[in-house]
């Protein structure tokens, strides 16, 4: 999405900084216990949203959650579509 698109939308894109990596090593404590997988049913989806909610400190409460469902669903279009998408489940056994 271009930053027109995105106000187009109704959004404000801003500027972050992220940490990139040359290469990437295995963990030097790995978790056996968690199963990760990518996020596929519409339960997923919205587990993914419940975890997400406590995050919110700023908004209603009823804003924010909306603005995570329209986040989750444009997430689940992207893996849907085969976007490569870093949205995944952790479950432990």
């Amino acid at each position: 999405m271009s930053a027109e698109d995105a106000r187009n939308a109704g959004l404000s894109p801003n500027r972050n900084t992220v940490m990139t990596a040359h290469a990437v090593s295995p963990p030097s404590r790995p978790n056996r216990d968690a199963d990760i997988r990518i996020l596929d049913s519409a339960s997923d989806w919205d587990a993914a949203v419940r975890v997400m909610e406590p995050n919110n400190t700023t908004f209603p409460a009823a804003e924010y959650r909306a603005f995570l469902q329209r986040y989750a669903a444009s997430m689940r279009a992207r893996r849907q579509a085969g976007t490569r998408s870093t949205t995944s489940a952790r479950r432990r056994s």
